[in-house]
């Protein structure tokens, strides 16, 4: 009897620290002469009534950004509210402090499995200072995944598209790659680094195709001709304040098309995952801002 009581009170303590995992994807519309949609993707954990994740806009665009975000969720009366903090990466030229951070609260029944994010949000500088506003639709990606599987099998079934064009028009590819943080030729990420010592970690996640790559930290070579394996090579980097440089150079292209190279850097509790995909002598960088 006492086995099952404190089974049944484990089982309840856990429950409440337990953490429930919600992912959105849609556009922001800015306000204003510009009227411009961007791409938004938002994925958090609820935690009893805190919410605690990240958001990424212009998803694969040139703007690409991801930031931390924070809020609160009220189940008794649907209200719903998150913040953008930190930059986590950027694709942008632009300076950190001149990014517009949204500011949202509306109503939203995020328990439900077709529910939506959706109304208007206020931007502010990381100085409190307001900036562009504008409005938020966002929709659950379970009911996206539904819509994009029903798609696909009907682009499958057609016999008016070749077989060549449905690998390229795949849906479920598509929104694959929108989940990937994709680095190509000559493009770079800034990520903001709080810790003085980074992991930088390399490998092939698929194939071993021959994939050869140089990789330099502050002009300096500290991979050559390194063949990407399945196994994962870590480096400890030592930062110093200011720009520090990653540079990944395409040396060969693998059997199976473009050099691919799955790069994690690792900053205490935070990580920042991506592709390298390049051709034969291409190459990328991240630019690691150390405060």
């Amino acid at each position: 009897m006492k086995k099952n009581l404190l089974l049944l009170f484990l089982i309840f303590y856990f429950k409440g620290f337990s953490q429930q995992n919600y992912e959105y994807i849609g556009v922001l519309k800015l306000k204003g002469n510009s009227k411009m949609l961007i791409s938004y993707r938002l994925v958090f954990f609820l935690n009893g009534n805190l919410i605690k994740g990240y958001s990424i806009s212009d998803l694969s665009g040139e703007n690409e950004t991801k930031n931390e975000i924070s809020g609160f969720y009220n189940k008794k009366d649907n209200m719903f509210s998150f913040k953008e903090q930190d930059i986590i990466y950027t694709k942008s030229k632009t300076p950190s402090k001149d990014f517009c951070l949204i500011n949202f609260a509306g109503k939203s029944n995020i328990e439900k499995e077709k529910s939506k994010i959706s109304g208007s949000f206020t931007g502010r500088f990381q100085n409190n200072i307001k900036c562009i506003d504008g409005d938020l639709e966002l929709v659950k990606i379970e009911k996206i995944n539904k819509i994009v599987t029903k798609l696909n099998k009907k682009i499958i079934a057609t016999k008016r598209v070749n077989d060549a064009v449905k690998k390229k028009v795949n849906p479920i590819k598509i929104m694959d790659s929108l989940k990937i943080n994709n680095l190509r030729k000559n493009e770079n990420l800034n990520v903001f680094a709080k810790s003085n010592l980074v992991l930088l970690t390399v490998w092939d996640s698929k194939i071993e195709d021959g994939d050869i790559v140089d990789i330099y930290f502050n002009n300096h070579l500290i991979l050559t001709k390194y063949r990407i394996l399945n196994t994962k090579k870590t480096l400890p980097i030592t930062l110093k304040d200011g720009e520090n440089i990653i540079k990944i150079v395409a040396i060969s292209e693998g059997y199976e098309g473009e050099n691919t190279s799955e790069i994690l850097i690792s900053d205490g509790s935070r990580k920042f995952e991506l592709v390298s995909s390049l051709k034969k002598g291409e190459s990328s960088t991240i630019t690691i801002l150390k405060n």
